[in-house]
């Protein structure tokens, strides 16, 4: 039996942390290293002409990416991965919370915002809460980087709705067994099977 086919689009400057998973960023290749023989693209998945033709892809999978583009952008992402997949293949997303973290901010939780994040340090740099919680849901989080900050955050609902739109149906929130579903303390997610599999 043939290898699956899975994707991790927007891995970031490393291999997937998912075994099996081919992944994509649009920046710089990680050092050959550090991938260990694991398949890692360059390409901008919403850009560039894909090496996948439509209906051939087993299983995506896109962790803390959508929330970087425009909610129209976010939809066509979703539109675009959901044709690449096979009957019975599947999508998950997660992102950010808005609920969250508003929910975070409005209680004051200062371990929260001091949280470092392993390659970059203080995940939302300010030295108050309010310039934190901006980092968390605007574009300058992006500044000097090589991708674009938080431009939109979803809120559960509004990524389900999104999924809808976007013809990725059915779809369900991310169960909490799902090893995808990683900072429960900050984000939500879904999963959309595409009917027709075995």
């Amino acid at each position: 039996m043939a290898d699956k086919l899975k994707l991790d689009i927007g891995c970031g400057r490393h291999a997937s942390f998912f075994d099996g998973f081919t992944g994509l960023d649009v920046c710089e290749p990680p050092p050959a290293e550090e991938l260990a023989g694991r398949p890692w693209l360059r390409l901008n998945f919403m850009e560039d002409t894909l090496p996948w033709a439509p209906g051939t892809v087993d299983e995506i999978i896109s962790t803390h990416v959508i929330e970087h583009m425009p909610r129209a952008t976010g939809v066509l992402f979703l539109r675009k991965a959901w044709a690449l997949l096979k009957p019975g293949g599947k999508l998950t997303v997660t992102t950010p919370d808005l609920r969250i973290l508003c929910s975070r901010y409005l209680a004051g939780d200062l371990p929260f915002w001091n949280r470092q994040h392993p390659e970059f340090g203080l995940s939302w740099p300010g030295t108050t809460l309010c310039q934190r919680f901006n980092h968390a849901v605007h574009p300058a989080w992006g500044q000097g980087k090589p991708w674009a900050g938080h431009v939109y955050i979803y809120d559960t609902d509004d990524l389900l709705i999104a999924a809808h739109e976007a013809g990725a149906v059915p779809v369900r929130i991310i169960p909490e067994s799902s090893p995808y579903y990683k900072r429960p303390d900050h984000e939500t997610g879904i999963e959309a099977t595409k009917a027709g599999g075995k």
